[in-house]
């Protein structure tokens, strides 16, 4: 089928062929296609991109027929279509129709659409791909046919790596074709990803088999051991007995970070300092401790924990490192002699120091570190810090939030959507945490998983806020939680009162960080709260400089945050940006609020961008239109806050009528039809906003050219007249010229051809009066088109030969095509 003018085309093309044959409601079709729109302007937009879809089909599109007035069917009789091939196979079932279906499936059915229908056509295909490859590997390994048995399952395990009877299958056939190691190898594989991926073991069956196989080998079956946390403890080894025995016993399970710990243990294993760095709560103290104890269980070594939170005074560290492990002070007048009898335990043994929470005394730490690894040639620390402590050899290991699913990608299905869910860690985080605060405690609907998901993405996946708010549960319900989120501050409080008091709400846990910035940090910090998704550094420096900002330090002040795992930098196809988590953005937009000087760098956020959309209206045209969207895509944040500031400050309504306006285009390219008409139709009718000016009327023009463009013919007609009675009571006779070719467009479309002309013809003088020719050939193109569909052939003709020949003058290679 040739290219299409929208993706609504292709899906209504979709939905007809997957009901071949049957006839289906329009109704339905378009409540489907647009499940947000009105079911009029639904209907609408079914018989717009139905008149397209015939088009595009050409010869074919008599395929696309209407039984009634209300429904439509697709004749697919006679063509090749490959899922109603995939289905037809599949219905057959013997195994030549099998391996005929499994040779069409090449993929996910329509990968590239994410409507909400698509999911569940999808996932049935799906499923009866990996049915249809686990029958015929089945029927090959009963003819010994082992090769072929094992690369229908492998493809199998591809599609799906988690399915239990196709790695069964696998393991069945490697063991029946001599290659037991494999066998037994992808066994433990398959509970390392069930683990990692849903925290649970293979089931009863699996495990029988790998039980049996093992036996069939001649090999001892060997006990599965007990994960991390069910381990016995460092303190019952021999080696224990010094006094570096002491790790924490946590009483909650790590959830979520197995394969970080063993990529730590690795780095240590490599290098004697590994640094934890990240933000406040996102679990490195839990983490180090994990690794830590899995080192200790593993090996002869010995490992201290050192919580240094407590301690403000840098000058005592030593000391305080000694008496934490239990070696007593000898009276000397030294002051490195704390160090040294740190030394002189620790030169003897291979011994794993951990040292948490760092940031506060970094200087001192660093030096403190760095002495004892000169001193002790077998000595490792694993540190825990906000930010890294800047030695050589050092490891730096940045701990990642929790992954959070996206709610569109969810199943339709609830208990679908549940366990989908679950294989989330910050989901399971949450569940575990809130079944602990209300007992029974457990997703059951899809509103339910939606609002964890939502809740824990706004939380950035921070371990620490989410078991916050699901302690929650207790009193609220999910949905409330969610509610409650632009709050959070006051609403995650009641941490375990045996946390560390920064660790018993959020607030605090951030307060910890800020504390520890000098003034221009702190300053800058707040500033960059204005930005949403994310800035570069011209538009740091260009809206945050001031007072102890200087311009010229924001790089340097910047680098220091994202150190201080306060902002992140991101690296996208050679662009540079940052951004806040929105946590931390929320505080650090509290502070600003509270001490009065929001509002000023607000204005200075929303002047930056302005600049920039009216500098981009001028190239969205020309050859650089690609690289003028794309910033504009990238910046989509930035603009959609800045209009909505317009609308909060009647001082700024002229500001956003001229920002609206200059993203006419962008809107229009980037299909945000009905985002552009919400902004343009609250800014419009703002009471503030009601003055005649250019830049009302350029905004009127863009919200015509959107309700055109959205077949609101009516919408757009009205719209376009007020922004021409604006254009000429200014005299602005270029804008005239531009008004009255868009309302003859639109009387085209309403087929008022007599007024279209008219319209157009007055455009056309005044282009040629003041030597606009891009227009002029716009005019004439358009009158030429008017005069075709009046059956003036000879006109039409020669008014196209005109715009044409302009066109060609100009090298305007768009319109020439």
């Amino acid at each position: 089928m040739p290219r299409v003018r929208t993706r609504s085309v292709e899906w209504l093309l979709a939905l007809l062929a997957l009901r071949h044959g049957r006839t289906v409601d329009r109704s339905w079709l378009a409540g489907t296609l647009w499940p947000d729109s009105e079911e009029s302007q639904a209907l609408h937009n079914l018989r717009d991109i139905l008149v397209h879809l015939r088009k595009a089909l050409g010869s074919e599109g008599v395929r696309v027929q209407s039984p009634t007035r209300d429904t439509l069917t697709l004749d697919l009789e006679g063509a090749e279509v490959d899922v109603v091939r995939f289905d037809r196979a599949m219905k057959v079932g013997e195994e030549e129709a099998l391996r005929s279906a499994v040779q069409v499936y090449t993929g996910p059915l329509l990968e590239g659409c994410l409507e909400e229908w698509v999911f569940a056509e999808r996932a049935s295909r799906e499923q009866a791909c990996l049915r249809a490859l686990e029958t015929l590997a089945d029927a090959a390994e009963q003819r010994q046919e082992y090769a072929e048995a094992l690369a229908l399952l492998n493809r199998a395990k591809g599609m799906d790596a988690l399915h239990d009877s196709a790695r069964r299958g696998l393991m069945r056939v490697l063991a029946a074709s001599g290659d037991t190691p494999a066998a037994l190898s992808s066994y433990r594989e398959y509970r390392v990803l069930l683990r990692e991926e849903m925290n649970v073991e293979p089931d009863a069956e699996t495990v029988r088999l790998y039980q049996q196989i093992r036996q069939q080998a001649g090999q001892p079956v060997q006990r599965i051991a007990p994960p991390p946390e069910a381990r016995p403890s460092s303190a019952s080894s021999p080696a224990s007995s010094s006094p570096l025995s002491g790790l924490p016993h946590q009483l909650t399970a790590l959830i979520g970070r197995e394969q970080e710990a063993r990529d730590i243990a690795d780095a240590l294993s490599r290098s004697r300092l590994v640094t934890l760095v990240g933000g406040g709560g996102v679990g490195k103290t839990r983490l180090g401790i994990e690794v830590a104890r899995d080192r200790i269980s593993h090996s002869a070594q010995r490992a201290a924990f050192v919580e240094l939170a407590s301690l403000s005074d840098p000058a005592l560290l030593p000391t305080f490192v000694a008496s934490a492990l239990g070696i007593r002070e000898i009276a000397s007048p030294e002051p490195a002699a704390p160090t040294q009898a740190l030394i002189g335990w620790l030169h003897t043994y291979k011994d794993l120091l951990v040292l948490d929470n760092c940031e506060h005394l970094i200087e001192a730490a660093a030096l403190l570190a760095q002495t004892l690894l000169e001193g002790c040639p077998d000595l490792h620390i694993l540190a825990t810090s906000r930010q890294r402590l800047g030695l050589m050899g050092e490891v730096v290991w940045r701990v990642p939030s929790l992954p959070v699913p996206e709610v569109e990608t969810l199943p339709v299905d609830p208990m679908d959507a549940v366990a989908a869910a679950l294989t989330f860690p910050a989901i399971r985080l949450f569940v575990e945490r809130a079944a602990s605060a209300q007992m029974g405690f457990q997703l059951t609907r899809r509103e339910e998983v939606e609002a964890v998901c939502r809740i824990c993405r706004r939380l950035d996946g921070i371990p620490l806020a989410i078991e916050l708010a699901a302690a929650r549960v207790a009193s609220l319900t999910v949905g409330d939680i969610h509610a409650r989120l632009d709050q959070r501050f006051r609403l995650l409080t009641g941490g375990s009162r045996a946390a560390l008091p920064r660790q018993q709400t959020l607030r605090s846990l951030i307060d910890w960080s800020y504390d520890l910035l000098n003034a221009a940090e702190q300053a800058l910090l707040c500033r960059l709260s204005v930005f949403a998704g994310g800035w570069t550094l011209e538009a740091a420096e260009a809206v945050c400089a001031g007072g102890p900002v200087e311009e010229w330090e924001t790089l340097d002040l910047l680098s220091s945050l994202i150190d201080k795992s306060l902002v992140v930098a991101e690296t996208s196809n050679s662009n540079r940006r940052y951004r806040l988590l929105e946590t931390v953005r929320q505080y650090a937009r509290d502070r600003l609020w509270e001490d009065g000087s929001e509002p000023n760098w607000r204005n200075r956020h929303l002047a930056f961008f302005l600049a920039l959309a009216e500098e981009a209206k001028s190239y969205l045209t020309g050859a650089n239109q690609q690289q003028w969207l794309e910033r504009l895509e990238m910046e989509h944040d930035n603009l959609r806050q800045g209009l909505t500031y317009c609308l909060e400050e009647p001082a700024e309504s002229e500001a956003g009528l001229r920002l609206a306006g200059s993203l006419q285009l962008f809107w229009l390219v980037r299909g945000y039809y009905s985002e552009g008409r919400e902004y343009l139709a609250a800014l419009l009718a703002h009471p503030s906003a009601q003055e005649r000016t250019r830049a009302r009327a350029d905004a009127l023009n863009a919200a015509g050219a959107l309700a055109r463009d959205q077949g609101d013919s009516f919408a757009a007609r009205s719209l376009y007249e007020e922004s021409l009675a604006i254009r000429r009571e200014l005299g602005d006779r270029r804008s005239i010229a531009g008004s009255l070719h868009n309302l003859g467009q639109v009387s085209h479309s309403l087929m008022d051809y007599r007024t279209a002309t008219l319209l157009c013809e007055e455009a056309l003088q005044i282009n040629r009066e003041i030597g606009n020719r891009l227009w002029e050939s716009f005019n004439l193109i358009e009158l030429g088109s008017l005069a075709w569909d009046q059956g003036d052939y000879a006109s039409a003709r020669s008014l196209h030969e005109q715009g044409l020949a302009i066109s060609r003058e100009l090298g305007n290679k768009g319109v020439i095509a």
